[in-house]
Parts: structure tokens; C-alpha cells; sequence
């Protein structure tokens, strides 16, 4: 082969790759195109969920009263300012129709306030309402929501909290109570007075409670086991109920049971 048509072969071959380059290029940048046109846009909310948020402040009396009704979502309870209540409430949905669909009454009253959450079209799902309230460290709470955990922080009155499905957590209480959640943990952590009641159907149930503790206690599992944490107890044991006395006996009466799961008592 002579060197001319040697040189014509180089430059058909240097084109041939040239051209085969192109083409790569094209199908991948055509296939990172389709990847970007078919990603799921984030929206506010996260993936494929949209919310809106509103803050309203109550003034409100001594030893309020806060109730809340809620068909789904989270409820968290903070001690905060002395004479008002803080109210953040975080409507949650699929899409902005459904997100107006969710309705939120606030209803103040000589004693406190109620917050009542709805939607009117039940059989809709992905719908939820977050609340966060900051309330006086002496109010009284009733708290109860559909399917969602229940957190309740350094609140020093009375408190009913109850949930479907979702874990109950309560710190810092010193006040008779009554905890309660269809399938969930219940922690608690205080200084139990009058009576103090923590039933869940299948979870677990831990209890803090003082060194000092003087209670009636009455512990169930239908399925689990109970620690006393190093308390000495004064009347029945076993494996899974317990019914006697801590102490004196005179500061509170305890009921705590559980369908499925364990109690446990922390001793602090």
C-alpha cells in the first residue's frame, strides 16, 4: 500500500471515531434529558407532599385548659410563656386540593382553648396536621389525635393524652394523668400524684419515676415482662402483674398495662 492510500485510510478511521463519539454523546445526553424530565419535582413538604403552616398566640388565665382533637398528624405540648398559648399548626397533604380540604378550628374560651382538626372527606389519605403549642407550665391537657405520636414537655398540670396508633411520651409531669395509645411505647418520666393510668394495646411501657416513689401500683402484660427497677414492693409479683405497695403508698396510684410488650420502671 502506498503512502497516499494509507493516509486516506487514517483520516476515513480518525472520522469513524469521531462520528461513533458523537453518537455516544447523543444517546447519553438524550438519556440524562429523559432522567431530568421525569424526576419527581420536590416540593415544599418533602416528595410528593405539600404543607402551609399558621401561628396564632392566645392570652389566656391561670391553669388553663388546652384541649385538642386532632383525625391525624403529631401533637407536641412545650411549657412556654406564663398567660398565652402559641399555636403552630402544619396542614399536610398530597396536593394543594387535598391540603384545602383540611380544616382547623381554634375556639377560645373563658377557661382556655380548643383546637379542633377535620377533613371532610375521610376517605382521602396522606392528610395530617403537626401541632406544636407552647402553654404555661400549670395548664390542664386533653390531647388526642387520630394516628400520631404525643409529646408533652415540663407541663406541670393535669394531662389525658391519647392516640390510635403512635407513641406517648410525657417528661417532667408531677400531676395525675392518664396515657394511652392503641399500638405504640409509652414513655414517662416525673413525679406521679393522684391517679396516673398508662395503657397501651401492643408497646412497650417505661416508667421514671423518684427514688422516693410512694405509690399503689397495679402492672399487667398480657405478653412481656416486668422490671421493678430495684423497687421493693409490698404484695403480688410475677412474671407479669404486679399489685402492691412502693413506699408509703400515698402519693399516687399507678396502672400501667400493656396487651403486648414490657413494663419497665426506671428508678432516679
Amino acid at each position: 500500500m502506498n503512502n497516499t492510500n494509507r493516509t486516506v485510510w487514517i483520516v476515513v478511521a480518525v472520522l469513524v471515531v469521531l462520528l461513533l463519539c458523537c453518537c455516544v454523546a447523543l444517546v447519553i445526553g438524550a438519556a440524562f434529558t429523559g432522567l431530568v424530565a421525569t424526576a419527581p419535582q420536590i416540593r415544599e413538604g418533602g416528595i410528593g407532599w405539600v404543607e402551609k403552616q399558621t401561628e396564632q398566640t392566645f392570652t389566656v388565665g391561670d391553669a388553663p385548659t388546652v384541649e385538642i382533637d386532632n383525625f391525624a398528624g403529631d401533637i407536641v405540648v412545650e411549657s412556654g410563656e406564663s398567660g398565652q398559648v402559641r399555636a403552630i399548626a402544619t396542614r399536610k397533604a398530597g396536593n394543594d386540593r387535598n391540603l384545602e380540604r383540611i380544616e382547623i378550628d381554634l375556639i377560645e374560651s373563658d377557661d382556655g382553648l380548643q383546637i379542633r382538626t377535620s377533613c371532610p372527606n375521610t376517605s382521602i389519605g396522606n392528610l395530617s396536621v403537626e401541632l406544636e403549642l407552647f402553654v404555661p407550665a400549670d395548664a390542664r391537657l386533653t390531647l388526642e389525635t387520630g394516628a400520631g405520636d404525643v409529646e408533652v414537655d415540663d407541663v406541670e398540670g393535669t394531662i389525658r393524652a391519647q392516640t390510635g396508633a403512635g407513641n406517648v411520651r410525657v417528661d417532667g409531669a408531677d400531676a395525675p394523668m392518664a396515657l394511652a395509645t392503641g399500638a405504640g411505647d409509652i414513655d414517662y418520666a416525673g413525679e406521679p400524684r393522684g391517679e396516673c393510668t398508662f395503657d397501651t394495646g401492643v408497646g412497650n411501657v417505661t416508667l421514671r419515676l423518684p427514688d422516693n416513689l410512694a405509690a399503689e401500683i397495679e402492672l399487667t402484660t398480657g405478653i412481656g415482662s416486668i422490671d421493678l427497677g430495684g423497687f421493693e414492693v409490698d404484695g403480688e409479683t410475677s412474671g407479669n402483674e404486679v399489685e402492691g405497695t412502693v413506699g408509703a403508698g400515698d402519693a399516687a396510684n399507678i396502672e400501667a398495662e400493656t396487651g403486648a410488650g414490657d413494663i419497665t420502671i426506671i428508678r432516679q
